[in-house]
């Protein structure tokens, strides 16, 4: 989802350069005399704007602007947070424009009249789910859409229907386009190195990428850390900011303990690059690196907390990429860092979308100089997902849960992504007491608060990833006699996960399609990851 604190204003180099790219006459740039600093002066200055009335077939460049949306109803109009405006992304001649809405009550959008949008055959626009952030720092979600822009400042048909199923028609009009607004905050300043554009990012929210002038690329873990990526024959610009990590590439002997981003270098076809591993060809669920490590392309190179430092020195080891577990054990870390390895840290596992986890294959894209690849991979799983938008609710309770050897559960954040895929399939999440605070995705609650919780679930999903899994539901009832109580268990309604999810890459669309099969009874459709435990 698009990041919604706009900054207003860019930089004069900036606001010049696409005055200079124009396709039109007549086009009004202006360009500051003060030069593209990113400071807080130069967001201050004039944007650059480009309306239809510059030239008959104006055409903008391939690129990320803003415009203003408006609409001939008080009633459909854009988010007050977000001031009527969008982001315009032209990619080879056409645009597109995303508008964040002012609530969920409209359900689709279709380009055109609202007799052909009730035709068989009829492609509506479907709703994204958006999180718009107010002046006073309260937040909302609302629906997003994905709107075709056949032409600026003309009126176009665009015909909407809300919850009560009627469809309406309406005049819509894109006006005052503006280069996208970047300032300081939006785009860190690299001394020497001109600022292009960032990623407009779907649904991840953990991190941006900045790009900038001779393919430099700058990756913001938030709240983390933020990493260089140095394009190979370039180095590092001078007075790079003490806190940002240089990665030069190639990238081609990475240390790969963090497990989940395997299969995304795999789709990239970046899976040469990943020279170790932090796990034996018996722990792994795919095949790429089971295959790897058999014909030595892979090395095993120690788990995350006892890496071999001396195989990774000896061969060369550029990056060590860790899952948030290098957080305990820091000395790892340090002395990975001490030894000349920089370490990258996959924060995947906080997005709370789970479209935003699978988007941070663009990022290993970007390291690995395979976008293109990652880029494909993305769209397809979104168009996968993008068939489960507006499912009927299904009214079933879901827990989802693991059993520590010493009797404790755990459990999902009700903010963690696997809770919103069983949203997303038409269930609701049990969750267990208070989401406890700190950066991980699970948590650990007493026998207590998991059985009073989880006692009347329609649905128990274990998660056979933090344990062995179970062979049937008798060794379930065997771990506690309190589970022959349960609704779910009495009406055989319990099912298992097992560890290839988090190994395969496209686990997010297969494994919500899941749900919604046993949420919605769909009981003849073969399940992809989910086992029914009898």
């Amino acid at each position: 989802m698009k990041r919604n604190s706009r900054m207003r204003g860019i930089g004069g180099l900036l606001a010049l350069a696409l005055g200079l790219s124009l396709l039109m006459s007549g086009c009004r740039a202006k360009a500051s005399e003060s030069g593209a600093t990113g400071s807080e002066a130069a967001a201050k200055e004039e944007t650059t704007a480009v309306t239809a009335s510059d030239g008959e077939n104006a055409v903008l460049p391939d690129g990320v602007y803003t415009a203003r949306f408006e609409t001939d109803s008080s009633m459909f109009h854009v988010s007050e947070a977000m001031h009527d405006r969008g982001t315009l992304t032209v990619k080879d001649g056409k645009m597109t424009l995303h508008v964040s809405l002012q609530s969920k009550r409209i359900l689709n959008l279709f380009p055109g009249r609202a007799e052909d949008a009730k035709k068989d055959g009829a492609v509506l626009l479907r709703p994204t789910t958006d999180t718009v952030k107010f002046e006073d720092g309260s937040t909302q979600e609302v629906y997003g859409f994905d709107i075709p822009v056949p032409a600026l400042d003309t009126e176009f048909p665009l015909a909407l229907v809300g919850t009560k199923g009627v469809w309406y028609d309406h005049q819509v009009k894109v006006t005052e386009v503006k280069a996208e607004e970047v300032s300081q905050a939006a785009a860190p300043e690299i001394p020497g190195l001109r600022f292009v554009k960032r990623m407009d990012l779907r649904y991840a929210k953990t991190f941006d990428i900045y790009f900038y002038e001779k393919n430099f690329a700058l990756i913001d873990v938030h709240g983390a850390a933020r990493y260089l990526v140095i394009p190979e024959g370039e180095t590092a610009p001078k007075e790079l900011p003490g806190d940002v990590v240089r990665l030069q590439q190639p990238l081609d002997h990475i240390y790969l303990a963090a497990t989940a981003a395997m299969s995304l270098f795999e789709v990239n076809g970046a899976l040469g690059d990943v020279r170790f591993t932090g796990t034996r060809a018996e722990g792994w669920h795919i095949d790429a690196p089971k295959q790897a490590l058999s014909s030595g392309a892979m090395r095993f190179a120690g788990k995350y907390s006892a890496p071999d430092y001396e195989l990774l020195t000896s061969e060369g080891c550029d990056l060590a990429i860790e899952s948030l577990m290098i957080l305990h054990a820091p000395e790892v870390k340090e002395m990975l860092e001490r030894l000349g390895i920089p370490v990258f840290v996959d924060y995947s596992s906080n997005e709370s979308h789970p479209l935003g986890r699978t988007e941070w294959v663009r990022l290993y894209g970007v390291l690995t100089n395979h976008q293109a690849e990652a880029e494909r991979f993305f769209d397809a799983q979104c168009e996968k997902m993008d068939a489960l938008r507006n499912v009927a609710d299904s009214g079933k309770q879901v827990v989802f849960f693991a059993m520590n050897r010493d009797g404790s559960f755990v459990v999902r954040r009700r903010t963690d992504y696997v809770p919103k895929m069983i949203q997303l399939a038409g269930g609701h999440y049990v969750g267990v007491g208070a989401d406890e605070a700190g950066r991980s995705s699970v948590q650990r609650v007493s026998r207590e608060a998991f059985f009073e919780a989880a006692r009347d679930a329609d649905v128990l999903i274990y998660n056979a990833t933090v344990e062995a899994p179970l062979k049937d539901l008798a060794e379930l009832k065997a771990k506690d006699e309190l589970f022959a109580d349960f609704k779910a268990v009495q009406a055989g309604e319990v099912y298992q996960l097992g560890g290839d999810m988090y190994q395969s890459a496209d686990a997010v669309a297969g494994l919500t399609l899941d749900f919604y099969h046993v949420l919605h009874g769909e009981t003849d459709v073969p399940l992809q990851y989910l086992r029914k435990l009898s």
